[in-house]
């Protein structure tokens, strides 16, 4: 799928590759990098990063790996 994105011209994406999803409470701390390693993250944290994401033209083009970390 992220390769069929990466072809389509006309679009500005983003790719969010979340750790391993938990039901825990969101914290609010993550590590957002192009490589995190393993880790997992609350679902909570994920909506949270995606809506910063969609408002962020930094962030297209860049494929972004998303684990609980210590940043806010």
């Amino acid at each position: 799928a992220d390769e069929d994105v990466r072809r389509r011209t006309g679009l500005e994406w983003t790719i969010l590759r979340p750790g391993s999803l938990t039901d825990d409470a969101g914290k609010g701390l993550v590590r957002l990098e192009a490589s995190t390693g393993h880790g997992s993250v609350p679902r909570d944290d994920v909506a949270a990063v995606l809506a910063e994401l969609v408002e962020s033209p930094a962030t297209a083009g860049l494929t972004l790996e998303l684990v609980t970390g210590s940043v806010p």
